[in-house]
């Protein structure tokens, strides 16, 4: 299926991002680090995105287009991340790659691992026997990472099922940006072993040069195999590391003098704006996403940020100010974890109540925002901050690695049980012996019986060859 149609559900974002806010040098230059300053307006800017993506999600009127907020957060994880990397690489001169990681995985492993155990056993209660496996398969994907390659394949599959019926198909955003932040950092050790001899004056533009050319060959990427009808334009993190290039380009060039000034950041700030509500009215789920539309969404969230890049002692422009308020600002920092819950609770509420309603999307969205709240206090904050674990490595890595390595093995305890479960069922002479059949001969591709019309056309003839009753299925794997 062509990726940004019907695989586009699920992109969130398309993830939130989960990078702690971290301070912008305010010239943008090589010199001593800069004065640490909190940029609320870019958990404001969070709260926009994770709306847009769970308003787009609960269908609501006006949110057609509300995909893009996945866009607006590869941006903001990728220019954050990049500002920390810079003012890390020009006082140390190298980056510490533990520590970083480290950061990443007490910020992102417990509370993706808490969601991923509460769903699949919700699932198990909700959910017939036979959609067990499938779920178990999907979570270990969403649990390593992975979860963008597994659907991006599936998409391609042509007897694979409807990969938007998947309870984790959002974690693919969580996917990409993981395995952005496995590779960014290294670019930029790369970049400093480059300049060791040749002298720390030529590290950024190493890196912007880098950026340059990773923004140009992977937007001309996503433009081609958006064209092709490929999920890999989608899904693919070399077709959507031009965003993150972008913002790396933003953190990394200072702003020009003509942006400096209070006016031009309030213009800014209304032209990224108008980008925004422009993009959210034109696009929905007929656009042939991504292609150039990301253009939209990025650049919109270039200038705002840019524009909420305030000196200090300088007058905020009017957006800025609303995005640094305290109720966004609140909103923004559970972003990540009402992105985790509200996909799998709206499609468990529409299996439960049996219906695919906007009220049932609604209170779902809702209960998912209470849960995250929740969790964001209880568990990810706790475990992010644990004093055992930031004062160790090696501690944090081994929590990871436990948290995620007990879930995986769950994953497959939950397929054994589903073997166990059927068989009893078939035993039994239960209905459900006969969609295991069905279910499994589908997987083999066969059929009884090959035939060809008077006209050339190849049809297969499958089922009691000798029944007398004959139907006829004519479309693609979804028919």
């Amino acid at each position: 299926m062509p990726a940004g149609s019907e695989a586009r559900p699920a992109s969130t974002d398309e993830a939130a991002s989960a990078v702690a806010v971290e301070d912008r040098r305010g010239d943008g230059g090589d010199g001593p680090p800069p004065e640490r300053r909190f940029r609320g307006d870019i958990d404001g800017l969070r709260a926009v995105a994770i709306v847009l993506v769970v308003g787009y999600h609960a269908l609501l009127p006006g949110f057609h287009g509300g995909f893009i907020g996945v866009d607006i957060f590869f941006v903001i994880s990728g220019f954050l991340i990049s500002r920390n990397l810079l003012s890390e690489t020009g006082r140390t001169g190298t980056v510490a790659l533990v520590s970083f990681w480290g950061k990443r995985i007490r910020r992102l492993v417990p509370a993706l691992g808490l969601m991923v155990g509460v769903v699949v056993v919700l699932a198990m209660f909700i959910l017939p026997v036979l959609d067990w496996p499938s779920v178990a398969d999907q979570a270990r994907a969403a649990l390593l990472y992975v979860s963008n390659i597994v659907f991006a394949r599936e998409a391609t599959d042509y007897f694979g099922g409807d990969i938007n019926t998947s309870l984790f198909l959002h974690t693919w955003s969580l996917g990409v940006e993981e395995q952005f932040y496995v590779v960014w950092p290294l670019l930029f050790g790369g970049a400093c072993l480059l300049v060791r001899r040749a002298g720390d004056r030529f590290l950024r533009p190493i890196l912007v040069g880098g950026f340059a050319v990773t923004l140009v060959v992977s937007l001309v990427l996503c433009v081609r195999l958006t064209a092709a009808g490929s999920p890999w334009a989608f899904f693919g993190l070399p077709s959507r590391a031009w965003e993150f290039a972008a913002a790396g380009l933003l953190a990394a060039l200072p702003a020009p003098a003509w942006l400096r000034t209070g006016p031009a950041r309030a213009v800014a700030a209304v032209a990224g704006l108008v980008l925004l509500a422009y993009a959210l009215a034109v696009l929905d789920d007929t656009t042939a996403y991504p292609g150039l539309w990301p253009l939209l969404p990025v650049g919109a969230t270039v200038l705002i940020i840019l524009a909420g890049d305030t000196p200090s002692g300088s007058r905020v422009n009017p957006l800025s100010a609303v995005l640094d308020l305290a109720p966004a600002r609140a909103l923004g920092r559970v972003s990540y974890s009402w992105y985790l819950w509200h996909w799998p609770f709206i499609l468990l509420a529409i299996d439960l109540v049996g219906t695919d309603k906007r009220r049932t999307r609604l209170v779902a969205v809702l209960v998912a925002l209470v849960v995250a709240t929740v969790a964001y206090v209880g568990i990810e904050n706790r475990v992010r901050f644990l004093p055992a674990l930031t004062r160790s490595a090696p501690r944090t890595f081994a929590m990871g690695a436990l948290v995620t390595g007990l879930l995986v093995v769950a994953t497959f305890g939950v397929q054994q049980r589903s073997e166990r479960v059927v068989a009893d069922q078939v035993a039994s002479g239960a209905p459900v012996r006969d969609l295991a059949a069905i279910r499994a001969a589908r997987k083999t591709n066969a059929c009884a019986e090959r035939s060809k019309s008077p006209s050339g056309i190849q049809y297969c003839l499958d089922g009691d060859l000798n029944g007398t009753k004959t139907i006829m299925l004519i479309g693609d794997s979804h028919a």
